[in-house]
């Protein structure tokens, strides 16, 4: 009876890691509802998104308890934006098949003690979510920092280096302070939504991924008038496995293939005192499809400004008033829309850069290599008795024979994540990605199947459905002058700055683009009162500059990544990160090359 009371106790709190799951709901009246989890509360009262009604389920009065499926005399609605759900009218809450329920209270709960006690890598009890609404800090008008006068000797050093022609481009410096009042956020809670200001530039962002999306939450909390421009029919069109709690990595592990250890590090490896301080930073994966739900329920989820199936045509000026047109084809018909800013935030192969810059001034540019990506859910994976230590949910491991490497991380509390990269020919790698999973997976199984376990466990144990692979591209760093041909026509992400994924910079870089972006697009058109081409020009200008400096690094990095992690260096003894190791290498190699030219 203790475990059934504590059951009973534990669920409600554990619904929470089943948002963004769609979920069948039964209610003690018969009714089913399918939707998308958007929240739960300790009662177990629930909202579900683009909920469905389904068939009504009728009592059998001769058969208590039991029940035959029937139609409903009333009118069964297709979808609904929001249904909230009583707690104590729910009968049953079906989970999809794929789900280990008990796996994932059992990790639920692990990870809810870990927090009650303060044991979570980078948890801070102080810390607290919000999900808005939002509106802009009115102490910092949205910068997240407070700009202050420089002080005397900044403006002497500054003075004495325009003089001596250091340099003459470089404004004055300026002394920045955090702002305290929105903790450098730029945002601070709200009753309500900004209203739309009428007196900002509209924005029409082509492309629902991370960066658009982002960019459309962004603009919401601004009261700024944008749409968004997504090829899918809907948001699930793309794949699945949400989970809505970011996983934390405390260990890393670099294996050889027969699993002798090369290199460890992370807090577990190096221990923690508890005075130590806590860390200002942690890294944190989580599913690209969880964080794109997150940052559509930040945009708005139903409500947001996004419009589907539409798939860019063209865009050229308006002759009749400034800005531009834009023309969509959706389903037989091509229809038009109008905006002052067009942003591209459409992937690697993004119309809008090609009608921008071209395709021959920046084309791509192959990495000499493929990557072969898999999801394995945990219940799936056969040890065959054995145990292995990996698969804690908290290590992330990889394993290298000096040309081909695998990575292993969880994905989420119910699946690990797997990516294979070895060096190929690019029309080999064209022809093993045409060939589709299977091809993929026996590709990927015999390059491991006689490496430590659990690698080979894990590549026989991924449904082929969740597997995929295709060549690794980027392209050329671009210049601010390329970009500003067009001042109103921008790029971000992967449409801008296409890298390898060996460094997991892709998303980080597509989101600070996007609020890089909005921000500056505020100062400087907020701040007229009204704004004008030349305010909107500005804005563009100082964007693109800061975000190419700042993504030029880590393009750089993933593309020497995609080189060194093929070779020697990636099960070099030491424990470093492999990049660590690459550079210590390097640093050594220069110095034997000193010492031989002296």
């Amino acid at each position: 009876m203790a475990d059934q009371s504590a059951a009973r106790k534990t669920l409600p709190s554990l619904l929470r890691h089943f948002e963004g799951t769609e979920l069948t709901v039964e209610l003690k009246t018969g009714r089913l509802y399918r939707g998308t989890l958007s929240s739960a509360d300790q009662a177990m009262n629930l909202t579900l998104e683009d909920a469905s009604l389904l068939q009504r389920l009728i009592v059998n009065q001769q058969h208590k308890g039991a029940f035959r499926r029937g139609s409903s005399s009333a009118a069964v609605p297709s979808t609904l934006s929001l249904v909230h759900i009583r707690g104590s009218t729910i009968r049953f809450i079906h989970f999809p098949d794929q789900l280990d329920l008990t796996l994932t209270i059992k990790q639920g709960i692990d990870r809810s003690w870990r927090m009650e006690h303060n044991s979570e890598p980078g948890w801070d009890e102080t810390t607290t979510i919000h999900e808005g609404p939002f509106t802009v800090c009115p102490k910092c008008h949205g910068d997240g920092h407070i700009v202050h006068q420089a002080s005397k000797k900044q403006k002497l050093r500054h003075k004495r280096a325009r003089t001596n022609g250091d340099y003459t481009d470089t404004p004055a410096p300026q002394r920045l302070e955090t702002c305290r009042e929105c903790d450098s956020s730029g945002l601070v809670q709200s009753d309500t939504d900004p209203p739309v200001d009428t007196t900002l530039p509209e924005i029409a962002v082509v492309g629902g991924g991370l960066a658009g999306l982002a960019l459309a939450a962004a603009c919401r909390h601004r009261g700024m008038k944008y749409t968004v421009y997504e090829r899918d029919l809907d948001f699930h069109q793309r794949s699945q496995g949400l989970d809505s709690d970011g996983i934390m990595s405390t260990k890393h592990v670099v294996h050889e293939p027969d699993g002798a250890i090369v290199g460890e590090w992370g807090l577990r490896k190096w221990g923690r005192s508890e005075r130590a301080k806590k860390p200002k930073r942690q890294n944190i994966h989580i599913a690209r499809q969880s964080l794109r739900w997150q940052l559509y329920k930040a945009a708005g989820g139903r409500t947001a400004n996004i419009a589907w199936n539409h798939r860019l045509l063209q865009y050229k000026q308006r002759v009749d008033a400034p800005g531009w047109e834009l023309k969509f084809q959706v389903d037989d018909q091509i229809i038009a829309h109008k905006a002052d800013l067009i942003v591209g935030a459409d992937g690697l192969r993004s119309q809008v850069r090609r009608s921008l810059i071209g395709e021959d001034r920046t084309p791509l540019r192959f990495l000499d290599c493929i990557v072969i990506l898999g999801i394995c859910p945990i219940a799936g994976i056969s040890l065959e008795g054995q145990q292995s230590d990996l698969l804690d949910g908290e290590t992330v491991f990889q394993t290298a024979d000096g040309v081909t490497r695998i990575y292993i991380m969880p994905f989420t509390t119910t699946a690990y994540m797997w990516q294979l990269s070895f060096p190929m020919a690019e029309e080999q790698a064209l022809s093993l990605s045409s060939k589709g999973p299977s091809a993929l997976k026996k590709e990927a199984i015999r390059r491991c199947q006689s490496w430590h376990t659990p690698v080979p466990d894990i590549l026989y144990s991924t449904p082929i459905e969740l597997v995929s692979g295709y060549p690794v591209y980027d392209r050329a760093l671009l210049t601010p002058e390329l970009l500003q041909e067009t001042a109103s026509v921008t790029l971000v992400g992967d449409a801008c700055h296409p890298m390898s994924p060996f460094k997991g910079q892709g998303a980080n870089q597509a989101l600070l683009d996007a609020l890089a972006l909005v921000r500056s697009i505020y100062k400087h058109c907020k701040t007229a009162g009204s704004y004008d081409s030349n305010s909107l020009e500005r804005a563009v200008k100082e964007f693109e500059v800061e975000m190419l400096v700042r993504s030029a690094v880590k393009v750089e990095a993933s593309a020497e990544a995609a080189r060194f992690l093929h070779t020697e260096i990636a099960i070099q003894k030491g424990n470093v990160t492999r990049g660590a190791a690459s550079r210590s290498i390097l640093i050594k190699s220069n110095e034997e090359d000193t010492a031989t030219t002296e």
